[in-house]
């Protein structure tokens, strides 16, 4: 159910309003408040969906609540209603991040039809992606020329938020840090959940003035180097306990199930033998299916040395058992077995992170 805040400082016209919207209780959850100051309490403690607020208020008016919410919480759409209705105001709420601009009188009719239009409308008609490669959506943005708002949100509840403007990221902000820093952050997350407002021709902060190519090589620098870090930590931990630990294959099989679209996994050494299997059914077949693909992957490796091309540390297949892919590490091989419609781009990850460990 979307929830609703309600600002305006007329307690007459909030207590009608509380009482017109007792039928509409199904769909909405209505939270009022009677100043701006009460309406930023509660944009600090609730989750919010819309804001309508009424211009004229004492403390905290309209525009300094719009401002408020743009700098804090850009993703929540903000309706501006007032009886002083003139051009500056209505053109300086829209550049500020106003969506809309209503003018009193207003009917009940006229709002629950406007706050319709805005979730049946624009928001609803943004993309919402689950577990997807981050760093693929953003340059596919960037390429179309995209003016958007991206959410994005982990697994482990981390959440933030990019702006594009024509392509470019402008703006990027999460709990601990805005602009470049808080971009460079979001870079660094794993399997995300992103949704795509489109933009209503407001204007935007601009936080960011580095190039997006700038700042994706500057993530992945990052992410190298924490991978080599973490790699020579453990060179130093095995060196000084002088004992080399086993991989526990079970272990790297159980992480492979949190991928979207997981069908099975396997792990064999260098030579194709199986070593460690998981499959969520048919596991005779798949089992099977593993072992034929693994002698496939060797002789490819086999075959690209003897020509002096390399060595083959991946590769990825189409089947008609699902979408296949394998990854080679210095002493083993890991495997994934995907259905048609699994995430390829979170396989990957999650190969390479298994490939350190093999």
């Amino acid at each position: 159910m979307r929830k609703i805040l309600i600002v305006d400082d007329d307690k007459n016209f909030l207590t009608i309003l509380k009482d017109a919207m007792t039928g509409y209780t199904d769909k909405y959850d209505f939270v009022f408040a009677s100043s701006g100051s009460k309406a930023m309490e509660i944009l600090d403690t609730q989750d919010l969906d819309l804001i309508i607020s009424d211009l004229r208020m004492p403390d905290v008016d309209g525009l300094q609540l719009l401002t408020h919410v743009m700098e804090t919480k850009p993703f929540i759409p903000f309706v501006l209603m007032t009886a002083y209705g003139a051009p500056p105001i209505k053109s300086e709420a829209m550049s500020i991040g106003a969506i809309r601009y209503l003018e009193k009188p207003i009917t009940l009719k006229e709002l629950i039809s406007t706050i319709e239009d805005i979730f049946q409308g624009e928001f609803l008609e943004g993309l919402s992606i689950p577990y997807v490669s981050l760093l693929d959506i953003i340059q596919l943005l960037h390429l179309e020329h995209r003016t958007c708002t991206l959410t994005v949100k982990t697994t482990s509840g981390d959440k933030g938020f990019l702006t594009f403007i024509k392509g470019d990221l402008v703006d990027a902000r999460t709990k601990a840090n805005s602009g470049e820093e808080a971009a460079l952050e979001i870079f660094q997350w794993k399997y995300v959940h992103l949704s795509i407002r489109k933009k209503t021709g407001k204007e935007t902060k601009i936080s960011i003035e580095t190039p997006l190519e700038k700042l994706i090589l500057k993530a992945l620098n990052i992410r190298r180097r924490e991978i080599e870090r973490d790699l020579k930590d453990k060179e130093k931990e095995t060196t000084k306990k002088e004992v080399i630990m086993p991989v526990n294959y079970e272990k790297i099989l159980e992480t492979f199930r949190e991928i979207p679209g997981y069908k099975a996994s396997g792990i064999t050494n260098i030579n194709g033998e199986l070593m460690a299997f998981d499959a969520l059914r048919d596991e005779a077949v798949v089992k099977m299916f593993f072992i034929h693909m693994a002698s496939f992957f060797v002789a490819g490796d086999k075959t690209a040395e003897k020509t002096h091309a390399g060595e083959l540390y991946f590769i990825q297949a189409d089947t008609d058992t699902g979408k296949f892919l394998a990854r080679r590490g210095e002493k083993a091989i890991a495997m994934i077995l995907l259905e048609k419609e699994g995430n390829v781009a979170i396989a990957k990850e999650a190969l390479e992170e298994a490939a350190a460990e093999l």
